[in-house]
């Protein structure tokens, strides 16, 4: 190894990030909280018709309407029970290949909102403190390597990695943003 090599690994192992700490049932997860742009409570949420179990609704954020995934029904098949600790996690669409956590959630790309459970708490750690566990979750690749401690094991969730082909379609068809505009709120008529 290179003195440079050397040099760029040592910088990654002792890399650290802030991770913020949830719950999916009894299991403890953790996301990079450079990809989520706000934590909210969780506003009242409509419902859409024909949408699959893991979209939990829709709500206006900032003038914009914002589409909300459920992690619960997404991972466990069960929405996500209605605890004071539950909370909605705001990020902005993107993928992480193209660009770090932190530049998407300060971009203008549309955002979404990602329900999760017992949000909270945060860790601080090294990044290199999660490891790979050995198995391939092919059909869940947002679900990452984990970290032990003395309460067990943490599993890293990518945020943006939750937008697979099929909800990237759903929620955000042909890359049309659902902006409400006042022209639009305005033009409200009725019979």
């Amino acid at each position: 190894m290179s003195e440079v090599q050397q040099v760029a690994s040592d910088s990654s192992a002792q890399q650290r990030g802030l991770f913020l700490l949830f719950q999916l049932g009894d299991e403890r997860y953790a996301c990079d909280v450079a990809s989520v742009v706000e934590v909210l409570s969780v506003p009242a949420l409509r419902p859409l018709a024909g949408m699959p179990d893991w979209v939990a609704g829709i709500f206006v954020h900032d003038d914009q309407v914002v589409p909300v995934l459920d992690l619960c029904a997404l991972t466990l098949g069960r929405p996500a029970r209605r605890l004071t600790s539950t909370r909605l996690l705001l990020s902005r669409y993107g993928r992480e290949e193209q660009q770090g956590c932190a530049e998407m959630a300060q971009s203008s790309a549309p955002l979404f909102g990602v329900l999760v459970e017992r949000a909270t708490a945060t860790l601080r750690c090294g990044v290199h403190e999660f490891s790979q566990h050995g198995l391939e979750q092919r059909e869940k690749d947002y679900l990452g390597p984990v970290r032990r401690d003395e309460r067990g094991l943490v599993q890293r969730v990518s945020i943006q990695r939750l937008l697979t082909e099929e909800a990237h379609s759903l929620l955000f068809p042909a890359d049309k943003l659902l902006a409400l505009t006042p022209s639009a709120a305005a033009g409200e008529t009725s019979s």
